[in-house]
């Protein structure tokens, strides 16, 4: 996988992601905690968000529900476990899917530190991802998280050129 934001290998037990973003850093934690923002680049394609439901507070839970291709719902839901504004966000993580006949798989409850650091008038954003019990997750995690760090550096560059 080649991808400018991964830091950590496919065999590591921690998925580690990181980027700079040409942004101010309450602007781009505002873009990590507040539903209208989420739903324009959260996620690993152009509006595959459907629907993000969050309370920003500790104890506070989130939903972030997916279009499938395949007729099936699919979802990530976690919970706020540390919240330290435009610094650090710390969430559970569960990946849920619902197929047509009701049946329902659900990944084990892993765990996401978001830190965001200030370099001058940029942002750099350090993600780890840890708890991800399958090699085959920690893949899927690594490819989904470059992905949303690649939309969310689009949207950042679409505020700078206005």
């Amino acid at each position: 996988m080649n991808s400018p934001f991964l830091k950590s290998t496919p065999s590591d037990e921690t998925v580690v992601i990181e980027g700079v973003f040409q942004a101010a850093i309450s602007r781009v934690y505002q873009a990590w905690t507040e539903p209208d923002e989420m739903i324009k680049w959260f996620g690993p394609s152009e509006n595959s968000l459907l629907s993000v439901t969050c309370d920003l507070s500790v104890g506070g839970k989130f939903c972030l529900e997916h279009k499938t291709v395949d007729n099936f719902r699919s979802t990530i839901e976690g919970q706020y476990l540390e919240i330290e504004p435009n610094q650090k966000l710390v969430f559970s993580w569960s990946h849920m899917v619902t197929r047509l006949d009701g049946t329902k798989t659900t990944s084990p409850i892993s765990k996401v530190t978001v830190l965001f650091i200030e370099v001058g008038a940029a942002t750099t954003i350090r993600l780890t991802h840890e708890d991800i019990v399958q090699s085959k997750g920690r893949s899927q995690v690594s490819l989904g998280w470059s992905a949303t760090f690649a939309r969310l550096r689009t949207l950042v560059n679409t505020w700078n050129s206005k």
